[in-house]
């Protein structure tokens, strides 16, 4: 996934929840991560270099004690790897 195909995505996930903190699922080397979107490089004013095709997406762990972050590079995420999740 390139940072603009990710910043697209969770435009459309934000927009759907109504937050910049979405609850998302996220594919990645076999694996699903859970999470509310925490930080991610793909937004503009979090991009260190425009032209850079790298960046990461940073997921807070669900539930009442805090946990350690997820931290995922953004091109290492398929196509369709970011998904939104539901609270019910």
């Amino acid at each position: 996934m390139t940072v603009d195909e990710c910043h697209e995505r969770l435009l459309q996930i934000r927009q759907s929840q109504g937050t910049n903190s979405p609850l998302i699922r996220v594919d990645y080397g076999g694996t699903a991560y859970l999470g509310r979107l925490s930080r991610t490089d793909s937004d503009p004013d979090c991009r260190k270099r425009i032209d850079s095709p790298f960046g990461v997406l940073v997921l807070e762990g669900l539930g009442l004690a805090p946990g350690p972050d997820t931290i995922l590079q953004i091109a290492s995420i398929p196509d369709d790897g970011i998904g939104e999740i539901n609270e019910n």
